[in-house]
């Protein structure tokens, strides 16, 4: 699923990246790890998948919902947990935008675009 002549890094030195956004845009880290995943996503999914493996986004997941497994489904990122809920962008239990406004998560288009396009200046 990798584009052609797109040498993707190894998802660990994608963190660095995500950390700097959120303190850049003084938003929680777990958003910035949000956009990072679908911002990988479409470039690599094993990439996007072993970026889930770390970071403040795993940590608000594992805390909130528990442990989960990584897939690709119908070409988008889809989370299934252990209790049996799923999260996707659609056809899931809960969706991202669902998740975040629970837990009162400004989960806001304008910021996540500013987001996404700090990382393409950054070259990704």
């Amino acid at each position: 699923m990798k584009k052609p002549g797109n040498k993707m890094k190894p998802a660990a030195a994608y963190y660095e990246m995500s950390l700097l956004a959120a303190a850049h845009f003084n938003v929680q880290p777990f958003l910035a790890d949000y956009v990072m995943v679908h911002t990988l996503f479409p470039l690599c999914y094993d990439t996007a998948a072993h970026y889930m493996e770390k970071g403040a986004l795993r940590r608000l997941l594992l805390n909130t919902l528990g442990h989960f497994r990584v897939t690709d489904e119908r070409r988008q990122l889809y989370l299934s947990f252990e209790n049996g809920y799923t999260l996707a962008h659609f056809n899931s239990d809960i969706t991202w935008t669902e998740f975040f406004a629970g837990g009162s998560v400004p989960f806001e288009g304008p910021i996540l675009n500013k987001i996404r396009a700090q990382y393409k200046d950054w070259g990704l």
